[in-house]
């Protein structure tokens, strides 16, 4: 997991979308597309992960970050 969020060697468009507004499965059957869902947009503040032990933590920004200071 730490690889796919931070490693930045693979690269996929992520787009978020309103369920609602949106079927994503006809959208990804109609274009041809295999999408993978990553996530939820939720109320409140900050970017949370679950690591699949059913505790949210804060992500920890990581990674290079082409438009940062050289001082982070």
């Amino acid at each position: 997991l730490e690889a796919a969020l931070h490693g930045g060697e693979d690269y996929e468009l992520l787009f978020v979308t309103d369920p609602g507004v949106v079927d994503v499965d006809l959208f990804a059957k109609r274009f041809g597309l295999d999408l993978t869902c990553v996530g939820h947009v939720l109320e409140g503040e900050g970017v949370w992960i679950d690591h699949g032990d059913g505790e949210p933590r804060p992500l920890e920004r990581a990674g290079f970050d082409h438009f940062g200071s050289v001082d982070r």
